[in-house]
C-alpha cells in the first residue's frame, strides 16, 4: 500500500500538498475529485489524501465512495474545516485521520507514514514451513493461495508454481533453462518460450495488483524476483 493519491476539487491549490509529500520522501499523484468519483468502483489498494473545500466535504456523495473502500485503503481528510460535525462525518466514512489546515509539512508526512507502517505491520504475515513472504506478497503452499496486501490474487496452476519458485529464490537471477527444467521438466523443448510467456503474465498480474515486487529481466541470462524500484 505504498501508492499515495491526492484527491482534490482544486488541483492547482493541492499542488502545495503534493510538493509537501514529495519533500517528505513520498511519491504522490494528483487526481481530481470528479475523476475519482467516476472510477471509485474500480479502486485498488492505495493511500488517499482527500483535499477538498468546505462545500464538497459536506456532500454525502463525496465521502460515500471512501466508506466503501476504507477496508482496503488508507484514507486521510485534509481540510480547513474545523467543525466537529465534519470530522465525525469523515471518521464515520472510515477516515484514518483528519488533518486540519494550516498544517506543518513534516506533521502531514509523519501522520501518513505512521498509519502506513501500522497497516504494513498488520498485514505482515510470518513465513512458515508451508508459506513464503516477500514484501507485501504472501503465498501458502498448503492451500495454494496468494495474497497481496491481504487481498487474494488469482493465478493459474503454473503461475502459482512459478511465483512460488521465484519466492524461494528471491533476489537471485535464474536462467530460463533452470526455471524450465525445474517446473516443466521435459514437457517442452529447450528452445521453447514457455518460461517467457508465463513470466510475462505473472509480472503483469503482480503489477496490476500493486505488488511491491516485480520480476526483472537480465538480458541473455534470465529473470529475478526483486523489490520494485
Amino acid at each position: 500500500m505504498n501508492k499515495i493519491i491526492i484527491v482534490a476539487d482544486d488541483l492547482h491549490q493541492s499542488k502545495g500538498v503534493c510538493y509537501d509529500l514529495i519533500k517528505g520522501g513520498m511519491e504522490p499523484e494528483l487526481c481530481s475529485l470528479s475523476e475519482f468519483l467516476s472510477h471509485a468502483d474500480n479502486i485498488q489498494s492505495s493511500t488517499f489524501v482527500l483535499d477538498i473545500t468546505d462545500q464538497n466535504l459536506q456532500k454525502k456523495e463525496t465521502l460515500l465512495p471512501f466508506k466503501k473502500i476504507s477496508e482496503i485503503c488508507l484514507f486521510f481528510v485534509l481540510s480547513y474545516v474545523s467543525d466537529e460535525c465534519a470530522k465525525l462525518e469523515a471518521f464515520s466514512a472510515g477516515a484514518d485521520d483528519y488533518i486540519e489546515k494550516p498544517y506543518h509539512p513534516k506533521e502531514l508526512t509523519l501522520r501518513i507514514r505512521n498509519q502506513m507502517k501500522r497497516i504494513e505491520k498488520q498485514q505482515d504475515p510470518v513465513s512458515t514451513k508451508d508459506s513464503q513472504v516477500f514484501l507485501n506478497i504472501y503465498i501458502d503452499e498448503k492451500t495454494r493461495t496468494v495474497k497481496i496486501n491481504s487481498k487474494p490474487l488469482l493465478l493459474t496452476k503454473k503461475e502459482f508454481d512459478l511465483l512460488n519458485f521465484f519466492l524461494k529464490n528471491r533476489n537471485r537471477v535464474l536462467s530460463r533453462e533452470y526455471i524450465q527444467e525445474s517446473l516443466w521438466k521435459d514437457e517442452y523443448p529447450k528452445q521453447s518460450r514457455i518460461v517467457d510467456v508465463h513470466t510475462h503474465n505473472l509480472r503483469t498480474k503482480l503489477k496490476n495488483n500493486c505488488a511491491n515486487a516485480t520480476i526483472g529481466s537480465r538480458r541473455g541470462i534470465g529473470y529475478i524476483l526483486e523489490k520494485k524500484k
